[in-house]
């Protein structure tokens, strides 16, 4: 990757992180490839990302986010190697482990996906039940509840939510996962897919969370065909199309996923400030975490936007100004027609050297 190494020394916007991220990707698709292939397909895999990673660069805002790395990488991988990627979750699927040490448990998920899933189903419940805890203490008198010992901490919860799916109990773990996908009808998804917190995930992975799937949407590209809103919330079709828009919290080197994020007018609705004239609509709605949502409430940081959404330029207390780029899946296909989107999807991919 020798033009991604000059821009490193040259701009110094690329760190060992960085390429630590970008090789741990490549490396984490040859686990299954024969050892007499590995370096003929590492060379291809190499260039293809080298390729992508440094155009995107170009035009990525600094600091440049691992987490938005990681999904150029995987795009890249995608776009050369969808088979690959498939063998090779297939592979993490079939290896869940779990270990013993002591009174501590490991457990290794077979996918990034599950992994993912699984943590924010237990802090979910984790802190539905502190929010139990906490409501049956104001019904206490001062002296009775000053008796009692402080509140378990989120980590301690988790593991007593554990043992109760893992004992009689008949509470049976939900969990919610948004999938984007392309799709030619408007029901069945095609090719890979893209999970907040998570990232690019695989046509099998994306097939198997497809086939549980409760509820299915069709979230078109086109921020146009979003109506206006005359009332303060977002509909809930907004919410999904900001979401796979945005990919994380638009917060300047924030990383939540946007899946965990609260819904912010760019522009401040004139439902909370009066003085104010900002739309309920697609192209004025960005995806916040919790604390950054409440800076921009409170003035300390103000942004706008000249496209929609897709670029934030953001200014701080101290007058610096930075940008950030929306990065979620339908940022990628910014502009494209259905057709155009589902035909990424079921694209021919170059040859690349055989694995058999």
């Amino acid at each position: 990757m020798p033009e991604l190494y000059g821009r490193a020394v040259t701009t110094g916007t690329v760190t060992v992180e960085h390429f630590d991220t970008i090789w741990g990707r490549i490396n984490r698709q040859l686990t299954t490839v024969p050892a007499g292939a590995v370096d003929e397909l590492l060379a291809v895999l190499d260039a293809a990302v080298a390729r992508h990673v440094t155009d995107w660069l170009v035009t990525s805002p600094n600091p440049v986010s691992l987490s938005d790395l990681r999904d150029r990488v995987d795009e890249a991988l995608l776009d050369i190697a969808p088979d690959l990627m498939d063998r090779t979750a297939e592979a993490e699927e079939n290896t869940t482990t779990l270990h013993r040490r002591g009174n501590t448990f490991i457990l290794t998920a077979g996918s990034q996906t599950t992994s993912a899933a699984i943590a924010d189903a237990l802090e979910e419940k984790a802190r539905d039940r502190l929010a139990d805890l906490r409501r049956e203490r104001t019904k206490l008198d001062a002296d009775d509840a000053a008796e009692l010992p402080g509140l378990p901490t989120v980590s301690q919860v988790k593991g007593e939510v554990l043992l109760g799916l893992l004992g009689d109990s008949p509470e049976r773990m939900k969990i919610r996962v948004n999938l984007f996908r392309g799709t030619v009808d408007g029901i069945h998804g095609i090719g890979a897919g893209y999970v907040g917190g998570v990232g690019w995930i695989d046509t099998i992975s994306a097939d198997k969370l497809e086939s549980a799937a409760t509820v299915v949407r069709e979230i078109t590209t086109d921020p146009e065909e979003y109506p206006t809103s005359d009332h303060y919330r977002f509909r809930f079709t907004d919410k999904l199309f900001l979401e796979g828009r945005d990919g994380h919290c638009r917060f300047p080197s924030c990383t939540v996923p946007a899946s965990q994020c609260e819904n912010d007018h760019i522009v401040s609705s004139p439902y909370t400030d009066p003085t104010s004239d900002g739309a309920t609509h697609v192209s004025n709605g960005q995806k916040l975490c919790k604390p950054h949502h409440q800076a921009k409430t409170e003035g300390a940081w103000t942004c706008h936007t000249s496209d929609g959404g897709y670029t934030i330029h953001w200014t701080g207390p101290d007058g610096h100004s930075v940008t950030t780029l929306a990065s979620g899946p339908l940022a990628r296909f910014r502009g494209m027609s259905p057709e155009e989107v589902a035909a990424i999807a079921t694209r021919d991919v170059p040859d690349i050297p055989a694995l058999e």
